[in-house]
């Protein structure tokens, strides 16, 4: 089983206000968000985590009881064989409900970012030159793509994140079969979203109504170490 859904903050925050409930460790961290932005956030992630759970077990939301751990993915507490990831950017949410470890990441990529510098942070010098070759206006939006990459993989890990883990880690596209990573560069406009698992070929993606949405990019991703620069090399 792996599902992945994506859905506005709006919709499920008003969904969740009819008949959402709160664990005690949930409600403690709402308490603990001063932006209301944030606060719906976490409450639509955490509806849209129990509809899924809903959908692949049964039962109602108010069934399932999710762990609220603060840096952690929520866990589905007494179902230790169901995992879950969820990551939300300005008015979406994303979720992804596995019976293996998963990892997901969802960014904007129309924010204004400085590319070069953060290409300097995050891209393998074979990612960073794949980049360069690009147009200017498509920068931004393909970098973004490759951060989500990295990270959904870094959490399908259990990784803690490391930028220089992130530089020594490269995607190479490959077959659907082959591939530990998806990348649906642009679900709705103005985002990326990656998924990693194993066996990602098997997703069943739920996405918005009335949403068209493009087959995403396959990649395999491995820890590469970075050739020595020609001027550190001894003459």
């Amino acid at each position: 089983m792996l599902l992945l859904a994506l859905a506005q903050v709006v919709k499920l925050h008003a969904e969740w206000s009819v008949g959402g409930v709160l664990q005690t460790d949930e409600t403690a961290r709402v308490a603990g968000f001063s932006r209301p932005q944030r606060r719906a956030q976490f409450l639509a992630g955490r509806w849209l985590a129990r509809r899924l759970l809903c959908q692949a077990v049964g039962g109602a939301p108010a069934d399932w009881t999710l762990s609220a751990t603060a840096g952690r993915p929520p866990q589905v507490l007494g179902q230790p064989n169901w995992r879950l990831s969820v990551s939300h950017s300005g008015d979406w949410v994303a979720c992804a409900l596995a019976d293996r470890p998963v990892g997901i990441d969802l960014e904007r990529t129309n924010s204004g970012r400085d590319v070069a510098a953060m290409a300097a942070l995050v891209c393998h010098p074979s990612e960073a030159a794949e980049l360069g070759q690009l147009p200017a206006a498509e920068q931004e939006a393909a970098l973004i793509a490759m951060w989500t990459r990295k990270e959904a993989w870094l959490k399908q890990q259990s990784a803690p994140f490391e930028l220089a883990r992130m530089r020594h880690l490269a995607g190479l596209p490959a077959s659907m079969a082959a591939s530990c990573a998806l990348t649906w560069s642009s679900p709705v406009p103005g985002l990326a979203l990656s998924l990693a698992a194993e066996r990602v070929a098997e997703v069943t993606p739920l996405w918005p109504e009335g949403c068209k949405v493009l087959e995403p990019a396959c990649y395999r991703l491995a820890e590469q170490a970075h050739e020595p620069s020609r001027a550190g090399r001894p003459g």
